[in-house]
């Protein structure tokens, strides 16, 4: 047989020399893991408890109420006295519809009733004694109370043509503008009630069955990073919507502890917000440190210290949060000491 041709069996035996190569790997890593550690590593309790995340969101303060300021009468805009993001005051001018239609119509009615009042003045003479005399005089007196509701009428529309605000709010949007021709119940501005504003945010459908209404959050403005200002989850819409590839669910946070940024009024709609909120993934979980868990490969290990040895089992590890990992299955119990690396 040919010396250079490959002896029977030799091809066979190569991977069997990889397998006992990885596993000779494995057991170094987990020897030398063991020879780093030291005798003296500081210890934890194995415990059971609650394992949380917080689930980060962005959101927006938006107004918790809203109005639209419409024209009472109709008319055409001479000046708009407000702009988006102004402040304003219950009473402050938000539009000056044109007068002078207003005025006309004014003097219109008290010459009216100045008429009406004159005609019944002469019916009321006593020479005019005779029945149709009188219906003439009551007809006459029918005029004057309806000529004096005309002006009532026409002086409280010149008095609308002045709009002004019924609240004190932001201004958000503005519709209307010089020469436009308004009808009656036409917008004019679109009003943020003062207080309070509220968070707009968006769920992502996987973090939605660990919060409820109710679930308490906190809230940092972009504006102002080193206030944190607390809140709770009021509502949350009943149907998701698409967004980025994936489904998130639209929902309302509630301020319970606003801080001085809402006593100042230097929180505004429109600014954005991070919103965290701590949520329980998992309910009475046998917990670990973090650093307690060795992973080699795919397999992890802790070290218990039982009888005054160190004994390294393997475990499962499931959910993370905090610094602290959920065993799943695994030779530890409760009480137990686990030593921490690093």
């Amino acid at each position: 047989m040919d010396e250079g041709a490959p002896r029977a069996g030799q091809r066979h035996g190569e991977p069997v020399l990889a397998g006992i190569a990885a596993v000779l790997l494995v057991g170094i890593a987990v020897a030398a893991w063991r020879w780093d550690r030291g005798d003296d590593a500081p210890t934890a309790r194995v415990s059971r408890g609650r394992l949380e995340v917080t689930i980060e969101t962005a959101g927006t303060l938006v107004p918790a109420s809203e109005r639209t300021i419409a024209a009472p009468v109709a008319g055409t805009v001479l000046r708009m006295g407000v702009e988006p993001g102004d402040r304003i005051a219950a009473g402050d001018i938000v539009a000056l519809l044109d007068p002078r239609p207003f005025a006309d119509r004014l003097d219109a009615a008290h010459r009216a009733l100045e008429a009406a009042e004159f005609a019944a003045l002469i019916a009321r003479a006593p020479s005019l004694g005779t029945p149709a005399a009188v219906g003439a005089a009551l007809a006459a007196s029918v005029r004057v109370v309806d000529a004096r509701a005309a002006v009532v009428e026409a002086q409280r529309a010149r008095d609308a043509a002045t709009i002004l605000a019924p609240e004190p709010g932001t201004v958000l949007e503005v519709p209307a503008a010089p020469g436009n021709a308004l009808l009656p119940g036409a917008p004019v501005a679109r009003l943020a009630a003062a207080s309070p504003l509220v968070v707009r945010a968006d769920l992502d459908e996987i973090d939605l069955p660990r919060v409820s209404v109710g679930t308490p959050v906190r809230v940092l403005v972009d504006a102002y990073p080193g206030e944190p200002l607390g809140g709770t989850i009021a509502d949350i819409a009943p149907e998701g919507v698409a967004q980025g590839g994936g489904v998130v669910f639209p929902i309302r946070i509630a301020f319970t502890d606003p801080g001085a940024l809402a006593e100042t009024g230097d929180l505004r709609p429109g600014m954005t917000v991070a919103v965290a909120v701590p949520a329980v993934v998992a309910e009475d979980a046998l917990l670990v440190p973090e650093r307690a868990v060795v992973t080699v490969g795919r397999r992890s290990f802790v070290t218990v210290e039982r009888n005054g040895s160190a004994v390294e089992v393997e475990v499962r590890p499931g959910l993370r949060a905090a610094g602290q990992v959920e065993i799943l299955n695994g030779p530890v119990e409760v009480g137990e000491r686990v030593r921490v690396n690093g």
